[in-house]
């Protein structure tokens, strides 16, 4: 904690400063002033986080002090230093933002109680300004360089969690899976007491991560290890894979952008898809982005393996070979664009087109077993070999699953649900509802909300965003965000803005009845 006292007295101002230092060993004495003016000066200039202050000084006195530090919008915490006969008037002085006060002469209990409550706030609120701060650079990709930055004393490293395949598709969460969840807050404390770090979560990039920000000061080292384990495990399940990327350490605040997109890059390069780990990033990184040569010399006998129709065969070595040699998900992307290219340029009779996004394959598998029948399905759909599609009315099924989900998109919507309600596999369901909508259910889902999202705030342009979010299915305020920017190029707090620039009304007819009722609730609270 960085102190600063203004007392015209100098021996009280040294019995002060004696005590806090004796007392306590973080403490820092930034400047002992003699009159308001000396102390207003090093106080916009040292930036202290506790400042005590005497009333009645020469040149300017501690309430005018305060007054004018306070037009400069600084806010330290203020404790009035004074006598028994000034006490009623001391009182007066909490209106001006006064912490407390003392009554002279000094004594150590007193100061304790004060300095024990003013590192608490202190450190409450540090942590408000580090998590808004972290959410402005890291959730909305923001450069910013403020001087005011409350992690320029700080070493920070980012432990990134992902579930499943790092996918780059922003609608896979709306029809996939639910987003990540983190770890509680008390599991959270729990982790900063036993590791003396601050501990920040963020919401990731992909509704399958999950940012933990660990903060500890310069002065501080941090067993980074230990604790990455220890978040690793808190998420750790037999249900999917998992991997968790340590970043470097950043000792400026100013740098967070660029290292938390290096350590996504590094990420991006080196998980291995069915494969869960911790990894530290380094600074030698593969980025071959070549087909495999085994792929390319399985690849160049498609034309044989189609003449016979034994295209399973062709998916069996490939992913015989992916798993074989554990290859990373950025190869495997790489091998699956070279395999359907090199379909795609055979001369035969085709029904439709490949799957052009790659990562909503991989997104909806977990294992290679998973991997080749969802590419063997999109193969056999394509080359007209579908048998299991012809036994059904296509049109009619793809047309059940539109009408339940025009019905059900605000909910958490799974494949799972999806398997229940038509007894079909999930893989076919999609595929289907391609085939006749030409989108995919994800997308899909994503567009009902986000069209709905902008019905909402249009017609009432005072509605909270995250009330927004909530209302239309999205279980993270910020995930919303980011899928609402990419989609409209703006944030919802922008396009509200708008909204509001433009003198929109609002129109209750207009609103769909699904949300009426809760949209009414909450205008009314």
């Amino acid at each position: 904690m960085k102190i600063i006292i203004v007392e015209d007295e100098p021996a009280i101002a040294r019995g002060i400063a004696k005590l806090l230092t004796i007392t306590y060993k973080d403490i820092i004495i930034l400047d002992v002033c003699l009159n308001g003016s000396e102390g207003m000066m090093s106080i916009l200039k040292n930036q202290p986080d506790l400042v005590f202050t005497d009333i009645r000084m020469p040149v300017m006195d501690g309430l005018e002090m305060i007054r004018q530090i306070h037009e400069k919008n600084f806010f330290p915490q203020f404790v009035i230093l004074t006598v028994y006969a000034e006490f009623e008037y001391a009182r007066t002085t909490m209106n001006l933002g006064v912490k407390d006060y003392l009554l002279k002469p000094i004594s150590i209990e007193p100061l304790r109680k004060i300095i024990d409550s003013s590192q608490k706030q202190i450190s409450k609120t540090t942590r408000i300004l580090q998590e808004d701060y972290l959410k402005r650079i890291i959730s909305f990709n923001n450069r910013e360089t403020s001087d005011k930055n409350p992690l320029l004393a700080c070493n920070c490293t980012f432990m990134i969690l992902f579930t499943g395949s790092l996918c780059n598709n922003i609608y896979t969460e709306t029809i996939l899976h639910s987003p990540l969840q983190p770890a509680s807050r008390e599991q959270i404390q729990k982790l900063e007491n036993t590791f003396q770090v601050s501990i920040i979560v963020l919401a990731g990039r992909h509704y399958n991560e999950c940012i933990y920000a660990v903060i500890a000061p310069c002065s501080s080292t941090m067993d980074l290890d230990d604790i990455a384990q220890n978040i690793y495990s808190l998420h750790d399940n037999s249900e999917e894979t998992l991997n968790l990327v340590i970043s470097n350490t950043c000792t400026d605040g100013r740098e967070l952008f660029s290292i938390r997109q290096e350590a996504y890059l590094y990420a991006l390069f080196h998980i291995r898809f069915g494969c869960s780990r911790i990894f530290h990033i380094k600074s030698e990184t593969d980025t071959n982005i070549a087909p495999s040569p085994e792929i390319r010399q399985i690849c160049s006998n498609l034309g044989e393996y189609i003449k016979r129709q034994k295209i399973s065969d062709c998916l069996r070595s490939m992913t015989g070979f992916w798993n074989k040699n554990k290859v990373t998900q950025f190869q495997l992307v790489t091998d699956l664009h070279y395999f359907f290219s090199t379909l795609e340029q055979l001369p035969i009779q085709s029904h439709g087109q490949l799957i052009s996004n790659i990562d909503e394959i991989i997104g909806s598998c977990q294992t290679y077993s998973d991997l080749e029948k969802t590419i063997l399905d999109e193969v056999n759909q394509y080359l007209g070999y579908a048998d299991d599609f012809a036994r059904r009315d296509q049109q009619t099924l793809a047309k059940q699953v539109k009408e339940w989900l025009d019905e059900n998109f605000t909910t958490q919507i799974t494949y799972k649900i999806f398997q229940d309600l038509f007894n079909l596999n999930e893989k076919y369901i999609s595929t289907l509802f391609k085939a006749e909508y030409n989108i995919t259910p994800s997308r899909y889902v994503g567009e009902l909300r986000l069209n709905m999202a902008k019905n909402l705030m249009q017609n009432n342009p005072e509605i909270r965003v995250k009330d927004v979010a909530e209302l239309v299915g999205f279980t993270d305020y910020f995930y919303f965000s980011r899928v609402f920017k990419s989609h409209e190029g703006i944030t919802p707090s922008q396009y509200i803005k708008v909204l509001m620039q433009d003198d929109v009304f609002r129109d209750f007819e207009k609103i769909p009845p699904l949300v009426e009722f809760s949209l009414q609730k909450q205008l009314r609270t």
